[in-house]
């Protein structure tokens, strides 16, 4: 698709790598044995990491 978002929801292990699709980001340490939603905006091309309602992180997302 070239629109829409996806929306993922991710354990944080104790290595606080998040994995989307193979592809790894890492996140911040209190993150760690959380579970955590990451939505990817497919046309701003992002991925926008939340946890309890809080964006906590932003990151590109280059899709082919």
């Amino acid at each position: 698709p070239n629109r829409g978002r996806i929306h993922l929801v991710r354990f944080i292990r104790s290595d606080r790598i998040l994995d989307v699709f193979s592809e790894r980001f890492m996140v911040p340490a209190d993150l760690t044995y959380e579970y955590v939603t990451a939505t990817i905006y497919v046309k701003e091309q992002r991925i926008e990491v939340v946890h309890e309602g809080k964006v906590i992180q932003e990151f590109d997302y280059l899709l082919p």
